[in-house]
């Protein structure tokens, strides 16, 4: 108790010490208060260090027990309660003495403010500070007085009337809001406004501060405009714009994604974009992309991505990366989609292929037909020879056989050449396609739906070359399936969009697609089938595709395929249509071979300038039964005709070769001849098959056609309708 006793002592003298210190501090200031501060302190101190020795042990016992009586009233009922009454009492003096310090620390703090400052009441400014009147280009002694409203441009007015209003009447103790007011050179700014309610010489009153904001305003308008515009740019450009971490998070990507990759962007932000990569093109996506991140530069891509309906889609990619404020690296993206710009490179490197084999085909066809027709001629011409039951005759009929393939094979080289130029005709579709897949169909275990509408529109075509394209299909189609099944041929009538790549010239097409339900083709063959020569099957020449695909575009069409493996394979063909022509009845063809029988009497003029084909082609006319003149080119032949005329003993038919190199060919001779006898009856005859003058035969003065290479019957045929019509 002694020890506890003396430590108390020891504190309460501390406490007494400091508090001296600081009034002494406080005395150095004519403050008031400060003596009954010191004196209340004082009364509490005694009381304290009295009670502390008291219970200490430091007093003797009996001297305890006689001052207890004395002490105990004065220090418990009068030191302690009057010490801190006059504690209080100066404690409320000093206050008071430093309010005018106080003050003075305030109004500097408003003299220097970096906002504006006000006092109003009834209306009026009854105070402003330098920075308000800075603000409003007024002075502050022309502020004092004036009324709130003139500051205010007059759009405005209403409102700040409203919240001066509010504010004085307490319905509203405190309000911030932004309002347009007029410095006093006319300039309009914007001010953001905060005050509240106060009582002011025992009245209503409004205190608060100014701040000018027009340059945040315009800085933020300028924002919201710069964001309007990137809005506008994303949902109006084609192209997609889109944000992207280092890692290839997608932050952002335009709405219009929608119509390239069919995500909505809410699915695709958040997800890595190379997700949608196709996996051979991923390796050199990646490396471009962090090529352009490490050196923070613009960085290239052509990739395909996945479409959400599974196809896949070229996109064209330039970004280049950048530091945000808070030190992050971001990408921007701007993506096209070069999908129909790709398959359109794609159709053209086709073409260019096709034009390669054109310049070979039309080379060597000619001289192909030209031999072709010395054999096939004589191998025909044997079999009138031979015995009906014989050998031989079997022989030569497999000879011919080959040669007809052959002839087949020629034909396919010069859809590729120049020579290959279709005639075509407004045709009604529906028919032409009937008529070719039923004959392509005969003898098949496929079966055929079609789906044409009756309303097809015309279109214009070569009969006999687009027919040759729906065989191959279908023959295509019937190999895919050598155990059976159905072949779907649809039509429909299209009008062309920008979505389609589809050759320029015409946007109305007639649509149609042959779809089997074969093995499908392979993802890494579907660009090359159409190669001239690319197959995959044993017994394939790789021209059948080819030719077809050729043909089409030579109409002015697109031929395409759609295939996956173990569900079968499509095919579509667009065609221009003419909806607007009229068009005429289809041919009917007699695919049977016709004989006609009967010996033939007469005589017939033959030029050609190889002479294999010469000696071939007589003999056969010969067993005929015509008498045969031959000449080597046209100039010869126009010498024999006309001395025929003179001397009474005209020719009944001429044989004309097409071509004749170095020399005048069958389109010059006939136009000479013809000055000698307008009725002259003569037939053109080409290894150039496909030549338009082939097709249109009449409107050059000839009276029939005859393509190389031909056999026995096919010329005997051709010579009895011409001398026939004479």
């Amino acid at each position: 108790m002694v020890l506890l006793g003396s430590v108390r002592i020891v504190l309460i003298v501390g406490a007494a010490v400091l508090f001296a210190i600081l009034t002494r501090r406080l005395a150095r200031r004519p403050l008031r208060g400060y003596p009954f501060i010191l004196g209340g302190i004082s009364l509490v101190t005694v009381n304290m260090v009295v009670g502390a020795m008291y219970h200490s042990g430091l007093v003797p016992e009996q001297l305890r027990e006689s001052l207890l009586p004395l002490i105990g009233p004065v220090t418990g009922l009068v030191a302690q309660p009057v010490g801190l009454a006059i504690l209080l009492f100066g404690v409320y003096q000093l206050v008071q003495s430093l309010q005018p310090h106080l003050d003075a620390r305030y109004s500097s703090l408003v003299e220097h403010a970096l906002v504006g400052v006000y006092l109003v009441q009834d209306g009026k400014f009854v105070f402003v500070n330098p920075k308000f009147a800075e603000i409003s280009g007024y002075t502050r002694k022309e502020l004092v007085g004036m009324r709130v409203l003139d500051l205010v441009a007059p759009q405005d007015r209403k409102i700040v009337e409203e919240n001066l209003r509010a504010r004085v009447s307490g319905e509203k103790s405190y309000l911030n809001y932004q309002a347009r007011a007029i410095r006093k050179n006319g300039e309009l700014i914007t001010v953001e406004v905060y005050g509240s309610r106060l009582m002011y010489d025992g009245r209503p009153a409004i205190h608060g501060t100014l701040l000018d904001v027009t340059q945040r305003i315009k800085a933020e308008e300028a924002v919201r405009a710069s964001q309007m515009r990137f809005d506008a740019l994303t949902r109006s450009t084609y192209d997609l714009i889109s944000e992207t971490a280092p890692d290839g998070r997608l932050l952002f990507i335009s709405e219009n994604v929608k119509d390239v990759l069919g995500y909505t962007s809410t699915e695709l932000i958040g997800s890595n974009i190379f997700d949608l990569v196709c996996p051979e093109d991923l390796p050199a996506a990646r490396k471009e992309f962090q090529r352009a991140f490490t050196t923070t530069s613009s960085g290239r891509t052509l990739s395909r991505y996945r479409h959400k309906n599974g196809e896949w889609r070229w996109l064209e990619c330039a970004g280049q990366f950048y530091q945000t404020e808070d030190g992050e690296t971001r990408g921007i993206v701007v993506s096209r989609d070069v999908t129909t710009r790709k398959r359109m490179d794609e159709e053209m490197l086709k073409a260019s292929k096709l034009e390669s084999v054109g310049v070979l085909a039309g080379g060597i066809a000619h001289d192909f037909n030209n031999i072709l027709t010395v054999v096939l001629g004589n191998v025909s011409l044997a079999k009138t020879l031979a015995s009906k039951k014989s050998e031989l005759q079997q022989i030569l009929a497999d000879a011919e056989k080959a040669c007809l393939k052959a002839k087949d094979l020629t034909q396919q080289f010069l859809t590729f050449s120049k020579g290959g130029e279709p005639v075509k005709e407004i045709v009604p579709i529906a028919g032409v396609v009937r008529e070719s897949v039923d004959f392509a169909l005969r003898g098949s275990n496929i079966k055929c739906e079609f789906r044409l509408p009756e309303d097809l529109w015309p279109v214009e075509l070569d009969e006999r070359q687009f027919g040759q394209v729906l065989h191959n299909l279908i023959i295509n189609a019937d190999q895919a399936m050598p155990e059976g099944g159905t072949v779907w041929v649809e039509g429909e009538n299209l009008v062309a969009t920008n979505n389609q790549p589809l050759p320029a010239g015409s946007d109305k097409y007639v649509k149609l697609t042959i779809r089997d339900q074969g093995i499908g083709i392979p993802e890494e063959h579907l660009h090359k089938i159409f190669d001239p020569y690319f197959t995959t099957k044993q017994k394939g020449s790789g021209l059948g595709l080819a030719t077809a695909y050729s043909i089409v575009k030579n109409h002015g069409g697109l031929l395409t395929v759609e295939s996956r493996l173990g569900e079968g394979t499509a095919f579509y063909i667009y065609l221009p249509a003419f909806p607007e022509r009229t068009p005429r009845e289809v041919r009917r063809s007699n695919h049977q071979k016709q004989t006609i029988a009967g010996t033939a009497q007469g005589r017939v003029l033959l030029m050609d300038d190889e002479p294999a084909i010469r000696s071939s082609v007589r003999r056969m006319l010969q067993r005929i039964g015509y008498e045969v003149v031959v000449a080597e080119n046209g100039a010869e032949a126009i010498r024999c005709y006309s001395e025929a005329v003179e001397a009474g003993q005209p020719f009944d038919a001429v044989l004309l070769d097409l071509t004749i190199p170095g020399g005048m060919g069958g389109k010059e001779t006939i136009q000479r001849l013809r000055e000698v006898d307008r009725d002259v009856r003569a037939i053109v005859s080409s290894g150039y098959s496909n030549d338009p003058i082939m097709a249109e035969f009449e409107n050059y003065g000839f009276k029939g056609v005859i393509a190389k290479p031909y056999e026995f019957d096919t010329l005997r045929r051709v010579l009895t309708q011409v001398t026939a019509s004479a």
